[in-house]
C-alpha cells in the first residue's frame, strides 16, 4: 500500500485465520509494528501495540504485549489495528499480527505482512 498523504484518515484492520487445532482456545492478540524512516536521519524501531500503550519492543518474543484477548478463538477473527493518521510520517510500516496461546505457541502473518509506504 502506498499512502501519499500521511495526513489522511486510515482504517487498518487484518485477517487472522486460525489453525484449526487453536479454535475455541483463549488467546491474546499480538501485534507488532515495525517503522522505518526516509530522511533526514533514518530511524528504525519495532513497536508493540497494546491495550493503552505502544512501547518498544526489544525483539524478546517473551516480552510482547498483548493488544487484546479473546476468550474463545474464531475460525477466522477480523482484527481492526489502526485508525487515523500518520501525522506527517514518512517511510516504510509493517504490520505483524497474529494470536499467542495460553501455553505460549504465537501463530503470526509472516506471510502476509501489511506494508504500507507513506510518502
Amino acid at each position: 500500500i502506498v499512502l501519499e498523504n500521511a495526513d489522511q484518515t486510515v482504517s487498518i484492520q487484518g485477517m487472522i485465520k486460525v489453525d484449526s487445532r487453536h479454535i475455541g482456545q483463549p488467546a491474546d492478540i499480538i501485534v507488532v509494528v515495525s517503522y522505518q524512516s526516509i530522511e533526514p536521519e533514518p530511524i528504525a524501531a519495532m513497536i508493540m501495540l497494546g491495550e493503552a500503550s505502544a512501547p518498544l519492543w526489544d525483539g524478546d518474543l517473551g516480552h510482547l504485549i498483548p493488544f487484546k484477548r479473546v476468550d474463545n478463538l474464531p475460525e477466522s477473527y477480523l482484527l481492526k489495528i489502526y485508525e487515523g493518521t500518520f501525522g506527517g510520517l514518512a517511510g516504510k510500516v509493517q504490520i505483524y499480527f497474529g494470536y499467542r496461546l495460553d501455553n505460549g505457541v504465537i501463530v503470526y502473518n509472516a506471510n502476509e505482512v501489511i506494508s504500507i509506504l507513506l510518502k
